[in-house]
Formats: C-alpha cells, structure tokens, sequence
C-alpha cells in the first residue's frame, strides 16, 4: 500500500471517529433541548392555570360590569335624543351596537366546563413498537446512578407523552435523537459508513434547531414574560399576583358602583320619557 492510499484511508478513519464525536455530542444536546422544551411547557401551562384561577376570572367581570356602563350609557343619550320611543326599539339598538364587544366579554369573561378529554386514540403497531423500543432502553431502572436515574424519568416522561398522544412522528423524531449510533452493516465500505454518520449528524443538528427555535417562541409568548415578572417578584418577597388580584377587586367594587348609579339615572330618565 502506498503511502499516499494509507494518508487517504488515516483521514478517513479520523472523519470517521470525528463524526461519531459530533453524533454522541449533539444527540446530548438534543436530548437536553427536548427536555428543556418538556419543562417549559409544564411550568408555562402550570402558570396559566394558577394566573386563570387567581386573576383572568376577574378581568373577565371588570370587562362584563364596564361593558354594562357603557350600554347604559348609550340607551341615556338615545332616549335623551329622542331617537327611540319604546323599550322594545331601545333595546334592539343597543344589542345591535355591542354586539361585537359583548361577544368577545362573553368569550373571554364566562367560565366555561372544560371540555371532555378526548379518549386516546388505538395505538398503531408501528407507534407500540417505537414505544416498546425506547421504553426498554431508557427505563429508569437501567440507571446505574441517582443523577442518571433522574435523567431517565425525564426521558420516559417525553416517550410516555408521544405515545399517550399517539403522536408518531414525536416518537420517531424521539427515536431518532435518543437512539446509540448503530454499529456498522456488514461488509459497509468506509466511504458508505462515512456517509451515513454525516446523513445522521445532520438529522440530528436539524432537530436540535428546531427544538431552540421552539424554546425560543416559548420565550417570547406574552404568558412566559409574565411569569418570568411574577417569579421574580416573588424573589424580591412580592405577590405579584395577589397584588394584582386585590387591584382588579378594587376597580370591580369601584365599577359596580358606578353601574348600580348609572342605572338608577337611566331608570329615572327613561320614566320621564317613556314608561318602561
């Protein structure tokens, strides 16, 4: 052999093993990525329970009390306009007028029951057999360590979501980001075995930015910015959303207030109009 064949196929070899670097490399940073990906979507869906039961409930009934004002309001100058005689007249123009408005405080405002959970759909054998695959490589009790233990719940966590959701392509791009490097095909030529390493670096550099770039948008959602003002509050000793809560209640109390004379006012207007 010559020595220029033997530098070629020595630069091969270290491709090669490069290549298998950068594999095991970026499949731990995919896998740290779809993690942190898992994690923000617990804390930030977490959060907006806890910011729907403690305050958007109450910025639903400010928007329903001001929206009243402002119906009444507009029934006073009709009636001092003259541009309606009855009470019928009356109340059709105003439905007319916040139609609009009053079905976004409808939608936004109103508790709705929460819809039923859809029974999970009849696993497919190709979906059981990803699932089957995964859930014996990464068990928690294949650990060989505490730290490595917790690593593996977190693992089945995501496995057990995609199968559970019957959500085949997230189990197979699983798959594909959890799964060793296979060991070579027989009679694979080093040119081929080259190839396939660097076909799977770039799969899993694929996923990898596409697993930032939605931790990304989860960053930027108006929902994570407030959690991230609230938890910092917190850590100055503050409520932010208990404060946030009694402010709300004050302009709620404040708004009844002023509907409860408004509507003594329109009462009094309108029986000097017409009776209702």
């Amino acid at each position: 052999m010559s020595a220029q064949i033997a530098r070629r196929i020595s630069d091969q070899q270290r491709r090669i093993a490069d290549y298998r670097e950068k594999i095991a490399a970026r499949r731990q940073e995919t896998l740290r990525l779809s993690l942190e990906r898992q994690r923000l979507e617990e804390e930030l869906s977490a959060f907006e329970h806890e910011y729907s039961a403690k305050v958007g409930r109450l910025y639903g009934e400010l928007d329903r009390v001001q929206l009243e004002i402002k119906e009444l309001l507009y029934k006073a100058r009709l009636i001092e306009r003259g541009d309606v005689h009855d009470e019928r007249s009356l109340e059709k123009r105003v439905k007319r007028a916040f139609r609009v408005e009053r079905r976004k405080v409808e939608d936004s405002g109103e508790s709705k029951p929460a819809p039923e959970k859809p029974s999970a759909p009849k696993p497919s054998g190709r979906l059981r057999a990803f699932y089957l695959k995964l859930a014996k490589r990464y068990h928690p009790d294949k650990a060989d360590s505490g730290e490595s233990k917790e690593e593996m719940k977190r693992v089945m966590a995501l496995i057990n979501t995609a199968y559970e959701s019957g959500d085949l392509s997230r189990l197979e791009q699983l798959a594909a980001t959890l799964e060793e490097t296979d060991s070579a095909p027989e009679e694979e030529a080093p040119n081929q075995q080259e190839r396939r390493l660097y076909r799977e670096y770039l799969k899993l550099d694929r996923a990898a930015r596409q697993l930032q770039r939605e931790i990304d948008r989860f960053k930027t959602r108006d929902a994570y910015r407030l959690k991230e003002s609230v938890e910092e509050a917190k850590e100055r000793g503050e409520d932010m959303l208990a404060d946030l809560r009694r402010e709300l209640e004050a302009k709620i109390a404040a708004a009844k207030n002023r509907l409860a004379s408004v509507s003594a006012q329109l009462k009094e207007l309108a029986g000097r109009f017409f009776r209702l």
